[in-house]
């Protein structure tokens, strides 16, 4: 028995078990001298399965039950008793009546069907076949159960290893289905995404508690000093609030439900306002739950916007005074003309000396007024145009020492800072007023010693003059007033001056922007080039 053990000490433990169970099998057949052997699994439905064999010939059925049940056989007595059942001359066996033809074309003399038990209950057999008819002693069959322990752990390690391959596949087969999934919703958040980041205006969601939930670049781009935003509180990021805003459109959503709006400023990182964002609150509602998770907040800049619609009303007003203008101004100016030209000739009679001083007043307040409906007369849209070729510069150096004279008369400055540009289509005249009338509002808003800067320069191919001064700068409320005709905060101005500047503006296709802060303002005017130049 020594070289039984040590020939199945050499079988390495780790083949897999239908091998290992194949190795067994040729060493009981390699010491004891058996023909063939085979190992016989039962399964439910009393059905045997052929699941590992050694040296079995070519022509014997791995389907066993294909000659006769098993367990009418002798393979059925070892299973139903638990022990070993020998047999030979198995040809006058009757239970193995239907093998026959097989054994004794194979010339077999003895067959042992061996049980297989697990936990007291035997699943099967190996057979052991011999051509000899032999004697099977005590100490043999005694070797025999042994072994069948080991085919028994082996067998069972086969069927967990089976079971556990199927586990296994189909594991693979749900790793398989869910990277499917996986690729699927990657490939639909890749394409939200890409909807997301191509929307050229702000889309931020944010929870219940108003943090921050996701943003797309343009938000980002906007308030890039809020980065990271993921987590912040929305009104910490847009608007640099450490509470919910007033007017916040978000917060009326998550109490009714439904959609809001709100045209809220947009602040820089030290407070001052630079533009407006029109804020669109919408439910978030989660599809699974049907629940309000959110808000989506859709921001557009209308900043621009709102600066063409104030332009658009200034220059309507402009059009409703001009074509007034166009239809009164004459017809005043004429009774003004009469009235004025009977009071210097009283003015000039011995017995209304007495009354010089009146009738002087008088005539100065008609002539304050005719200059009133001269500036009047200017604001007409269709005004007569006299557009020729002419140098910005040159009509700067011409008026200079009159705006120079101007600033030494309170004691300031005037700096020029001229850049070499092309030649514009100009109306001299009206360049001349326009130049004057923001000098003279730029001399007035500065204390005494400042400096005035008029300069031109190029921009973008546009020909740009600026006027900068050095004042205390303009407050929001007026500086949407720019340019509404009456509007004045001087207290002996008529209000016509900055209307002037911007009709004649638009008169040459030219824009004013402002730029103001407490150290002063610029106004910059944008000529376009002449064509070719």
């Amino acid at each position: 028995m020594d070289r039984l053990y040590t020939a199945i000490a050499n079988i390495d433990i780790l083949l897999p078990p239908n091998l290992y169970i194949e190795k067994l099998l040729q060493v009981l057949c390699d010491i004891f001298g058996y023909s063939f052997s085979s190992v016989i699994e039962v399964d439910e439905e009393g059905i045997g399965w052929m699941i590992a064999s050694h040296n079995l010939p070519d022509n014997y059925p791995q389907d066993v039950n294909r000659q006769a049940p098993v367990l009418s056989s002798p393979s059925g007595e070892a299973i139903s008793t638990g022990r070993i059942v020998v047999v030979n001359n198995p040809l006058l066996e009757p239970r193995l009546a239907s093998w026959y033809g097989i054994m004794g074309q194979h010339n077999i003399k003895t067959i042992i069907w061996v049980p297989l038990i697990s936990k007291g209950i035997a699943f099967g057999t190996y057979v052991l076949y011999d051509t000899r008819l032999r004697e099977t002693p005590q100490e043999e069959l005694k070797a025999l159960k042994q072994i069948s322990a080991m085919i028994t752990i082996a067998a069972y390690s086969n069927k967990y290893l089976s079971q556990l391959n199927q586990k296994t596949n189909e594991l693979e087969k749900e790793i398989a289905r869910r990277k499917q999934v996986e690729a699927t919703l990657r490939e639909k958040e890749s394409f939200l995404t890409s909807v997301i980041e191509s929307i050229q205006d702000g889309l931020c969601v944010i929870d219940q508690d108003f943090n921050i939930m996701r943003v797309n670049t343009t938000v980002e781009r906007w308030y890039s000093e809020g980065i990271p935003h993921i987590g912040k509180k929305c009104y910490e990021v847009l608007m640099g609030r450490t509470k919910i805003c007033e007017e916040c459109p978000a917060h009326n959503t998550l109490i009714t439900g439904k959609s809001g709006c709100a045209v809220l400023p947009r602040k820089d990182i030290d407070g001052e306002i630079i533009g407006r964002h029109e804020i669109y609150s919408f439910p978030f509602v989660y599809q699974k739950t049907y629940q309000t998770e959110g808000m989506i907040l859709y921001i557009r800049d209308v900043t621009q916007k709102l600066k063409t619609e104030q332009e658009m009303a200034r220059l309507a007003k402009l059009n409703l005074i001009g074509n007034m203008a166009a239809g009164i101004g004459h017809e005043v100016r004429n009774p003004m003309t009469t009235v004025r030209g009977f009071l210097q000739i009283l003015k000039g009679k011995k017995e209304c000396i007495k009354y010089v001083d009146y009738y002087n007043l008088m005539i100065e307040e008609l002539d304050r007024a005719n200059n009133i409906i001269s500036s009047y007369l200017s604001l007409a849209k269709d005004k007569v145009k006299n557009l020729q070729i002419h140098s910005l510069n040159s009509i700067i150096e011409s008026i200079y020492p009159l705006l120079q004279a101007d600033a030494t008369v309170s004691d300031k400055y005037i700096a020029l800072e001229l850049n070499n540009i092309p030649d514009l289509y100009l109306d001299e005249e009206e360049i001349r007023q326009l130049i004057l009338n923001l000098v003279r509002n730029g001399l007035d808003e500065m204390s005494s010693k400042g400096t005035l800067t008029i300069s031109t320069y190029t921009d973008n191919n546009e020909v740009v003059l600026a006027v900068r001064d050095e004042g205390k700068g303009i407050s929001p409320d007026v500086l949407q007033k720019l340019g509404t005709p009456f509007f004045t905060t001087k207290d002996n101005g008529t209000g016509l001056g900055l209307a002037i500047c911007y009709s004649i503006a638009d008169r040459h296709n030219a824009t004013i922007q402002v730029e103001t802060s407490p150290c002063g303002s610029t106004f910059f005017i944008h000529f376009k080039p002449v064509p070719g130049t």
